[in-house]
C-alpha cells in the first residue's frame, strides 16, 4: 500500500514525540471516554493528550496546502460540461 506524503510526515512526528510527552492520567482518560460514550452525538475520532492536536492541525494543513496548490489541475481534469 503506498502512504501519502502527509501520513509519513504524520508518523514520522508521532515517532519522534513517542516518550517525549508526559504519560496522562488513565483515570481521566476512562473519564473522557465516558463521556464521549454518552454523547448524544459522539465523534468518530477523538485525541487524548497533550501535544497531538496542534502536530495534526499542522499535518491537515500541509494538506490543504498540497490541495490548494494543485486546484487549478484539479479543476481542468473535471473538464468542460457536456
Amino acid at each position: 500500500m503506498r502512504r501519502s506524503h502527509c501520513g509519513r510526515r504524520a508518523r514520522k512526528a508521532l515517532a519522534g514525540m513517542a516518550g517525549k510527552l508526559p504519560a496522562g492520567d488513565p483515570a481521566a482518560a476512562a473519564q473522557a471516554l465516558l463521556r464521549i460514550v454518552d454523547a448524544d452525538h459522539p465523534p468518530l475520532r477523538v485525541l487524548f493528550g497533550q501535544g497531538f492536536y496542534p502536530m495534526i492541525q499542522q499535518a491537515y494543513a500541509d494538506r490543504l496546502k498540497l490541495w490548494d496548490d494543485w486546484q487549478d489541475l484539479a479543476v481542468e481534469a473535471h473538464g468542460r460540461a457536456c
